[in-house]
């Protein structure tokens, strides 16, 4: 007989103390809002036993995933009943479940509620391919971990009323505007207790209520191409509470309390050094430059993700 109780080997490798630090580590807890209906809550407390038990058996945390998924499938037709949405369609006097490609893009009919039909467009898309396996294939807490925080993340958004949406697009606009200006200067980031680096663009920005989540791309001070590819590039993401933005600083706070300052400078040594590393990366071949996006992007949604998802938990958790 199996022993089902044996923790799985492959988690030695993070060196846990035990299955509590591993769960403490580990499992996504769910942090929702008040408007999040409370079937949604217990079908995702599900998600996080299944985490929990992966302690035993690493590819339960594929099966976590799907259980959110499909969470995700059930808010969506929820919040479509809330909006009087038919789930259902009539052909030839039959009835017939609607696609759920076509209750999101009702669900979401408005342009303000564009930005949140791309985020449940994409996360269908995933739901599709848990949906139709070809093959038994798992990735373990490294590929999906992001992919629950996004869950949680999605949820919040969808149950957000109307008057949430509209004031988010609003916002948005306005601090996009006021980035894209500040982004064709050299900037300089400066932490408090940290030394400060030049960086080559504001990457993307996210706004949860009045807090700013900001990617950045430094200048790195060495660089160099190991064979075909170039993945030097980071990405740096900081949570900003209180933020000001003017024509020539974004300001505030960080989540540990530090201050944060991303400012122009007009040093001709830092003019020299971002041009010097732009004239880099412009050398890249299409292949490099390829691996280089793709690798910022992947780090950026991680770290995003992740960043909007410690907002919920500070503030509804």
């Amino acid at each position: 007989m199996k022993d089902y109780l044996e923790p799985d080997k492959r988690w030695d490798h993070y060196k846990f103390s035990g299955q509590e630090d591993y769960i403490e580590k580990v499992v996504i807890e769910g942090c929702f809002h008040e408007q999040v209906p409370e079937d949604v809550i217990n079908a995702y407390t599900t998600s996080e036993y299944i985490m929990a038990h992966a302690y035993y058996h690493w590819e339960m945390f594929d099966e976590a995933l799907k259980k959110c998924l499909f969470t995700l499938e059930m808010a969506i037709k929820l919040k479509a009943q809330e909006k009087g949405i038919a789930l259902k369609t009539k052909r030839k006097g039959k009835k017939y479940d609607r696609k759920l490609v076509d209750i999101i893009n009702d669900v979401c009919n408005e342009v303000y509620l564009n930005n949140l039909k791309t985020y449940l467009h994409k996360a269908r898309g995933l739901r599709n391919h848990f949906a139709h396996p070809i093959g038994h294939h798992f990735s373990g807490p490294h590929g999906t971990s992001t992919y629950i925080l996004h869950v949680v993340n999605v949820l919040n958004r969808l149950f957000k009323n109307d008057e949430w949406h509209k004031k988010y697009i609003e916002k948005t606009k306005v601090i996009g505007k006021q980035l894209n200006a500040l982004t064709k200067k050299v900037l300089k980031v400066e932490e408090e207790y940290n030394s400060a680096f030049l960086i080559s663009r504001i990457h993307r920005f996210e706004l949860i209520d009045d807090h700013l989540i900001l990617s950045v791309i430094p200048v790195l001070d060495k660089y160099e191409v190991s064979d075909k590819s170039f993945t030097g590039d980071e990405v740096k993401v900081y949570s900003i509470f209180d933020f000001q933005i003017n024509e020539n600083e974004i300001s505030g706070i960080l989540e540990n309390g530090n201050k944060i300052r991303i400012s122009i400078t007009n040093h001709r040594e830092n003019q020299k050094a971002l041009n010097e590393y732009m004239d880099f990366l412009n050398q890249l071949s299409k292949e490099q430059a390829l691996v280089q996006s793709e690798s910022l992007e992947y780090n950026t949604s991680i770290e995003v993700a992740k960043a909007e998802y410690f907002f919920w938990k500070k503030h509804v958790g």
